[in-house]
């Protein structure tokens, strides 16, 4: 399935994911201090469904932390880096293809 949401969103989703693992908490122990359902929380996990700042406050908060302030920090330091290195890809790729059909002319 296709996720809806632009590919920062991955970065959310994965720290949620690490943020939990961490706890060591499943998705319906989390459900549970969240008073949603399991399926809730595993839509989240996959970029299925979004979370408001209100609704990333609790989960944090259910999760003992970080806090808000800390977690949107290294949300954009990883942003930053996956934007730099997508980018540095891109440009290498593109590289690479330049070469590459330059190699195949006669």
């Amino acid at each position: 399935s296709q996720k809806p949401f632009p590919p920062p969103y991955d970065v959310l989703t994965e720290m949620l994911v690490a943020a939990r693992l961490a706890t060591g908490l499943t998705q319906k122990a989390l459900a549970e201090r969240l008073s949603i359902g399991q399926s809730s929380v595993s839509k989240v996990e996959r970029g299925l469904q979004r979370l408001d700042l209100v609704e990333l406050h609790r989960w944090l908060s259910a999760l003992g932390g970080p806090s808000l302030a800390d977690f949107a920090s290294a949300f954009e330091m990883r942003v930053r880096t996956q934007t730099a290195v997508e980018r540095r890809w891109i440009r290498e790729g593109a590289a690479l293809m330049l070469r590459a059909t330059w190699l195949r002319q006669p």
